[in-house]
């Protein structure tokens, strides 16, 4: 598979959740088991930007 690596662009959280959707929805429809276990890490490494993305510490204060 020749595919690029996706980035995100800093802080862009609609994004993030778009790109999320994406590959959830890529990964419910595939029966390759490799591009499977791809899409599942991608999705975590997402999962875990998210969670950095939206945590309160990452988050402009007052």
């Amino acid at each position: 598979m020749n595919e690029q690596r996706w980035e995100p662009p800093s802080g862009d959280f609609a994004t993030l959740l778009t790109r999320y959707g994406e590959l959830a929805a890529e990964l419910e429809e595939s029966t390759d088991l490799e591009r499977s276990e791809e899409l599942r890490k991608r999705l975590a490494e997402l999962d875990s930007l998210i969670d950095h993305v939206n945590s309160p510490f990452s988050l402009p204060g007052p």
